[in-house]
């Protein structure tokens, strides 16, 4: 994607959520799908660090607990883009770290302070997916 021009016309949520999820992203796919350099390199032009942070871990605590036929299925793609977010971020702070202020800092540490054991999280999500509903 760094060879084609990038969408300017994304809101920051599209471009978040582009990059964030893992139904736009298949192995191989020569789709339009904003890559995470391409992320990583361009979004500065278009958008602050301070609103794409927040946006970035709004993602992180989306959450939506389907129930029914595909609630499995769904549950998986919620934790691959929690995992997305996680990676996107840790890619952030080591390739770019200028980027952020010390009040961007100050944000990132307290949600890396949130989630700090990320397994962790995911096992108790993945528990109370598992956990039989009340008769």
């Amino acid at each position: 994607f760094l060879g084609k021009p990038f969408p300017a016309s994304l809101t920051p949520n599209q471009l978040i959520l582009q990059i964030t999820n893992p139904l736009y992203f298949k192995e191989g796919s020569t789709s339009n799908r904003i890559t995470q350099a391409a992320f990583l390199f361009y979004c500065q032009i278009w958008f602050s660090t301070d609103l794409l942070l927040d946006k970035l871990i709004e993602r992180f605590n989306f959450a939506v607990y389907p129930n029914g036929q595909f609630a499995g299925f769904y549950h998986q793609q919620l934790l691959q883009s929690k995992r997305m977010v996680l990676e996107l971020l840790e890619a952030w702070l080591e390739f770019y770290m200028d980027d952020f202020s010390p009040q961007d800092l100050d944000k990132v540490q307290t949600f890396i302070d949130g989630v700090r054991n990320f397994d962790a999280h995911c096992l108790v999500i993945n528990q109370l997916m598992k956990k039989p509903k009340p008769e």
